[in-house]
């Protein structure tokens, strides 16, 4: 799901990016590709906050010209600008960004020294954390000192565009890191609460929360009645995501019924792949790709460590699937591409709209 804004986002859109924005979709709940993005515009944001504008237009040509001024300065300049909170800011989008453990720990404590509001520092030190409590803890400490930097309105009257305030995301990313770990810990129920409670702030549902919790729903209680309402809401899902979480819920429903058929058809046209992965024991490279393209090997492995325990538990579900996708089980074409498969780098420039705090305004 995109959100419609009220102005242009950008000039400089070709017809290929747009493609490979629609086909690509992320499987990273935290989205953390977008900190470094978010990083960048922090002192923009806080410039443009000074000024009133009397359009959307007129924002956008200042905006254009902070960022023509800021690139004729050096480094060290540009740096001196930087406010504590926002260098914390950049030390954890840096911290995401690093695959060493340890570097990834001295940048996040670095931030903290910096800003003691820097909330997403506290996702860093729980993953490092052994403790599954202490990582809980941790979390929620995270969670408690992001929230503490919104208005408290927008919890109760959400607008859907929560995602799109920037100082939202860090209480985003920890309450969704923390939904993630109840989940892994044995506290299913909480974690779908979290999330649940995550899609109501955000209706667009900008970190691909619908794609885990379909199945999440399917795995922990396949009788839940927010089931139907939420397939319902995520009608137009076209992932392997959506669309074999959808075809669970028909064969759970329905049983082995014209309709759930259909629904196979449907997921196999969208992946390809899927039905190898859940029925048969293949070699599957170790993916960490962030991103993945819709109906490659890449988005069908992605979607077996989300969706897997939902049909594996599903009586019959995985045996039913097997029987449909014999073709596919057996096709060597498709279990080399699997095997073969690499770190997805979609090409393209990805466009975010502007940040609606620079439109408060005039809105």
């Amino acid at each position: 799901m995109r959100a419609t804004f009220p102005f242009p986002i950008s000039q400089t859109i070709d017809h290929e990016t747009e493609v490979q924005m629609v086909r690509s979709i992320s499987v990273d709940p935290l989205v953390v590709d977008d900190l470094t993005r978010e990083s960048a515009s922090l002192s923009i944001i806080r410039r443009m906050e000074k000024r009133s504008f009397k359009s959307p237009e007129a924002a956008h040509r200042y905006m254009l010209q902070i960022m023509l001024s800021d690139s004729e300065l050096t480094l060290p300049e540009r740096v001196a600008r930087l406010t504590d909170f926002e260098r914390a800011k950049r030390l954890v989008a840096e911290a995401f960004e690093n695959t060493d453990k340890s570097e990834q720990l001295l940048k996040a404590q670095e931030a903290m020294k910096l800003s003691a509001i820097c909330a997403e520092a506290y996702i860093i030190l729980a993953q490092q954390e052994q403790d599954p409590a202490q990582k809980v803890h941790l979390l929620e400490k995270g969670m408690e000192i992001a929230a503490s930097q919104l208005d408290k309105t927008k919890f109760d009257e959400p607008d859907g565009y929560f995602w799109q305030l920037l100082v939202t995301r860090p209480y985003m990313r920890c309450r969704t890191a923390l939904a993630f770990e109840l989940w892994n810990s044995g506290e299913q129920d909480t974690a779908i609460e979290h999330i649940k409670t995550l899609l109501r702030l955000n209706s667009y549902d900008n970190q691909g929360l619908r794609l885990h919790l379909l199945s999440w729903l399917l795995e922990f209680n396949a009788s839940d009645d927010s089931i139907d309402r939420y397939f319902t809401e995520f009608k137009s899902e076209t992932s392997a995501f959506g669309r074999y979480a959808y075809l669970l819920w028909k064969f759970i429903r329905d049983g082995k019924s014209k309709s759930t058929v259909r629904a196979f058809d449907e997921a196999i046209q969208c992946n390809e792949f899927v039905p190898i992965i859940l029925c048969r024991e293949v070699a599957l490279p170790d993916l960490k790709s962030k991103r993945v393209i819709r109906g490659t090997p890449q988005e069908a492995i992605a979607f077996r460590r989300t969706g897997y325990g939902a049909w594996q538990k599903a009586a019959g579900a995985l045996s039913w699937l097997e029987e449909h996708s014999s073709s596919k089980l057996s096709n060597k074409s498709l279990l080399d591409k699997i095997e073969s498969a690499e770190e997805c780098k979609p090409s393209g420039e990805w466009v975010a709209p502007m940040p609606l705090e620079l439109m408060k305004h005039y809105r």
